[in-house]
């Protein structure tokens, strides 16, 4: 009788195997193992599930100056730039534990290089670690009051700066950085190790609406998901319907990001039967709030990709915030 293998298709994550082994990025933990599923599971746990760091973007690191190193030294120096790089966020905050001990949510199941994720992570965390103008987090601030009050910064030309201040007054760190190659995401939300709520917006898509949004469904993540430091939500908002993954924590921010934005009983408002301009701004006038997410909500609800392009297109956001990546 032949012995049946410790590690089968049928016992392991798949989902995870996938995201790790993309054949389009071109990348895996291990290359050896690459295709071999079982032996790359038996390598992982021999290993105590440690992180290769061959197989973080050190080059893209390097360009994007989020270490002081050279793109010449890269072939060379890798470990120790890696190393220089991790020790940003300190011990505590360790990459294993940003990947390994966290538990990665994913709104989208279109695959993204994990390690590019990680990567990201830590830079967000590190740029939080480093921000002098936190104070402590108070998690009961959180309501849709608060909520309410963060989306009236909308209306201000500079209100995404502003809302960045806001939220740092009350300990909650907001960092914008482009995302890495190999990734495709908007924003994502986690608390460190020292209980800092971090939301990171990547402006994946420049426009005002997405960011209004955006930033609300993390903020939802912060106030109904994150209650400690073993969660990381990723969030992806484009693509076809068939790859999003629509979790109860999923559906739920993305109820409260619209009922902040526009609550439910303006919906009866007659700027959502006629989509003229001028209904757009008395709603929005009447609101507090940016035209741009009135016509995106008209936008999204009726697929009408071609309406209201006069607030919605040609408005930067990343044009506000340097040192992004973006600039």
């Amino acid at each position: 009788m032949t012995n049946t293998p410790r590690y089968t298709h049928e016992n392991i994550n798949m989902e995870k195997w996938n995201c790790l082994i993309d054949e389009e990025i071109k990348y895996s933990v291990d290359a050896g193992f690459r295709h071999d599923l079982n032996s790359f599971m038996q390598e992982l746990e021999e290993n105590n599930n440690s992180l290769e760091w061959q197989a973080f973007p050190i080059e893209e690191i390097v360009s994007r100056k989020w270490v002081a190193a050279k793109i010449a030294d890269v072939e060379e120096y890798s470990e120790r730039i890696f190393e220089q790089f991790i020790s940003l966020i300190g011990k505590e905050d360790m990459p294993q534990k940003v990947l390994l001990r966290k538990t990665l949510h994913k709104n989208s199941n279109i695959l993204t290089n994990d390690y590019a994720l990680v990567a990201w992570s830590i830079r967000i965390i590190s740029k939080a670690i480093e921000s002098d103008n936190l104070n402590k987090y108070n998690p009961e601030i959180m309501s849709f009051e608060f909520l309410k009050e963060i989306v009236q910064f909308s209306q201000y030309q500079d209100g995404p700066l502003q809302v960045q201040e806001f939220l740092a007054s009350h300990g909650i760190s907001l960092v914008i950085e482009k995302h890495l190659t190999g990734t495709k995401f908007n924003g994502a939300s986690l608390i460190t190790s020292t209980g800092i709520p971090v939301i990171g917006l990547t402006l994946l898509y420049d426009r005002v609406d997405n960011f209004w949004f955006t930033l609300i469904h993390e903020l939802a993540h912060v106030w109904k998901h994150l209650h400690g430091n073993d969660d990381l939500y990723i969030d992806f908002f484009g693509g076809n319907d068939k790859n999003h993954i629509d979790s109860p924590e999923e559906q739920e921010a993305d109820q409260i990001a619209k009922d902040t934005l526009i609550p439910t009983n303006y919906l009866s408002h007659i700027v959502f039967v006629s989509h003229t301009s001028n209904d757009v701004e008395q709603l929005a006038n009447e609101l507090n709030i940016h035209p741009a997410i009135i016509a995106g909500r008209i936008r999204f609800d009726n697929q009408l990709w071609n309406k209201l392009g006069e607030y919605v297109n040609g408005q930067s956001v990343r044009a506000l915030f340097k040192n992004s990546g973006w600039n």
